[in-house]
C-alpha cells in the first residue's frame, strides 16, 4: 500500500476519456455512458480545467432543468478540482478519497493530466496487494512448518537413541 499512484495507473492503463469545456452535456454524458465511467476530466490542451461527474449531471443539469443538448460542460463542471501527483501513495490517495468523499482523483504532473484513478481502482489495488502479502505469509509459514517437521524428526531420532542407550555410558 506504500505503492505510488503511478503503479496503479500503469496497471489499469493510461487511456483516459476526456471532454472539452465547450462540449455539450449530452456529448459528455454519451462518452460516460459508452465507456461506463462516472466522471470525465475536462481539458484544454493537456491542462485539466475541471471535472464533470454523474453528480454534476444530476444536480447541476437535471435538477436545474437545463437543456443537456445546448448546455456546455464549462457551465456545470466542477472547476479547479483537487488533483494529486503520481508519486502520492495509494494509502494517502485512499485517505483523501475517504475524507473528501471523492470517487475520482485526477493525476496531474506539471499542470498536465496523466490520468484518473477511481476509488474502485484504489480498492482493487489494496485488495490485490493484501492477497499477495497473505500468499507470501502463507508460503513462509509452509516453509517454516516444513523446517519444523525436519527438526521434530531429528529430535525424535535423538530421543529414540537416548532411550535405547546409545548415548549412555
Amino acid at each position: 500500500m506504500d505503492s505510488p499512484l503511478s503503479a496503479v495507473m500503469a496497471k489499469k492503463g493510461a487511456d483516459t476519456e476526456t471532454a472539452a469545456p465547450g462540449d455539450t452535456v449530452s456529448d459528455a454524458v454519451e462518452k460516460m455512458h459508452d465507456r461506463n465511467i462516472g466522471a470525465l476530466p475536462i481539458v484544454e490542451g493537456d491542462s485539466l480545467v475541471g471535472m464533470f461527474t454523474e453528480r454534476d449531471a444530476l444536480y447541476r443539469v437535471v435538477h436545474s432543468k437545463l437543456d443537456p443538448a445546448s448546455t456546455p460542460v464549462r457551465e456545470v463542471m466542477t472547476k479547479d478540482p483537487d488533483c494529486v501527483a503520481s508519486a502520492m501513495s495509494v494509502i494517502d490517495a485512499m485517505r483523501m478519497v475517504s475524507e473528501k468523499r471523492f470517487r475520482h482523483l485526477p493525476v496531474v504532473e506539471e499542470g498536465k493530466l496523466l490520468g484518473l484513478v477511481s476509488s474502485g481502482d484504489l480498492t482493487r489495488w489494496v485488495v490485490d496487494e493484501q492477497k499477495a502479502e497473505i500468499s507470501d505469509l502463507n508460503q513462509g509459514m509452509r516453509s517454516m512448518a516444513s523446517k519444523n517437521k525436519a527438526l521434530i524428526a531429528l529430535v525424535g531420532v535423538f530421543a529414540v537413541l537416548i532411550a535405547v542407550g546409545v548415548f549412555t555410558t
